[in-house]
């Protein structure tokens, strides 16, 4: 019969094989499963930067829209607020020139 020691030496063998591939198999599932969240993880991450892309372009195109509606408001204002000026300067170069006529007449009645 077989010694003691071969006996236990064909019992190890078979059990050291069988975790080794027990090992192996673990790892090689691990391995798999990291593959398989870094690969979500980046798709996640890839789809966030477009939504955010996205919202910062419509954001920017709404603030786009309003600032050139506000500086076509201001642009109407100063026309108005120039449309009054010239009015304004035209009522007082005449009325600048009714003074000086004004102060001549005076002048020459008073000679």
């Amino acid at each position: 019969m077989l010694e003691s020691p071969v006996i236990s030496l064909l019992i190890q063998i078979p059990l050291v094989g069988i975790f080794v591939w027990f090992t192996l198999k673990l790892s090689d599932q691990h391995r798999q499963e990291r593959k398989e969240r870094d690969r979500d993880w980046r798709e996640w991450l890839n789809d966030e930067r477009r939504n955010t892309q996205d919202f910062l372009i419509q954001e920017r195109k709404m603030r786009d829209e309003a600032f050139a509606k506000s500086f076509g408001r201001l642009a109407e204002e100063v026309r108005g607020v120039q449309t009054v000026l010239v009015k304004h300067d035209e009522r007082a170069e005449r009325g600048i020139a009714a003074i000086i006529e004004s102060v001549r007449q005076t002048n020459v009645g008073s000679e």
